[in-house]
């Protein structure tokens, strides 16, 4: 039994047929919808699109390979396994079905045991498909996060660079102006200048501080 859980189609005007896969397929805990017209079959596939179908050449109306080259035609129909269900086993017939579209050919009188064989198959290229997908989905993610941190860092080393020369500036002439006021007379009024100017000093260093931050990060890969 599978731990793949698929969504199953059936398609195949004998309802003998349709029974006996559905119970082969429920074993296995896909998803089975039977149905007994390639058109039926076509119209269930639309509103909710099938992973694996098992289809009957000969069908009323719409031919079983018929629907498959419809459904290859489809917006993701190469994603779709599909098994063509024959009585023909002539090498040109099993060539017609492969150029119609089919994934793989079921041989009538049906075989339970090699069903499960072509089943077991097409539930391991179907997993095989889902982590290629899932593994592609991650790699997109990725690549988009990496693009919004490049984003990030070229936004943030244009403002480090905005704020540092002026920043550089202030801080100089305070440094400058405080070496002057060390020179005069000793008041209470050059003291408190001097408190300030510390302190402005002090500010000044924390966001110069805050500028070389924003500058290794905008150089984080």
């Amino acid at each position: 039994m599978s731990n793949v859980a698929l969504r199953t189609l059936v398609v195949d005007d004998s309802s003998s047929v349709r029974k006996l896969l559905g119970e082969l397929l429920r074993e296995r805990d896909h998803e089975v919808t039977t149905v007994g017209t390639a058109e039926e079959a076509l119209d269930s596939h639309l509103r909710e699109p099938f992973q694996l179908m098992l289809v009957d050449w000969t069908l009323p109306g719409m031919s079983g390979l018929d629907l498959c080259r419809t459904v290859r035609g489809r917006p993701g129909g190469d994603h779709v396994v599909i098994l063509v269900i024959t009585g023909r086993n002539r090498a040109e017939d099993l060539h017609t079905v492969l150029d119609a579209g089919a994934s793989d050919y079921l041989a009538k009188p049906i075989d339970p045991e090699i069903l499960g064989t072509r089943l077991l198959i097409a539930e391991r290229a179907i997993a095989d498909s889902r982590r290629r997908a899932e593994e592609r989905q991650e790699m997109e993610s990725r690549l988009a996060f990496a693009d919004r941190m490049a984003s990030i860092g070229t936004l943030t080393a244009g403002v480090a660079h905005e704020l540092n020369n002026p920043l550089m500036y202030v801080l100089s002439n305070l440094r400058l102006t405080r070496e002057e006021i060390d020179a005069q007379a000793d008041a209470e009024f050059l003291e408190l200048a001097k408190q300030q100017l510390d302190e402005a000093i002090d500010g000044a260093i924390r966001m110069q501080s805050i500028v070389r931050d924003l500058k290794t990060f905008s150089r984080v890969d």
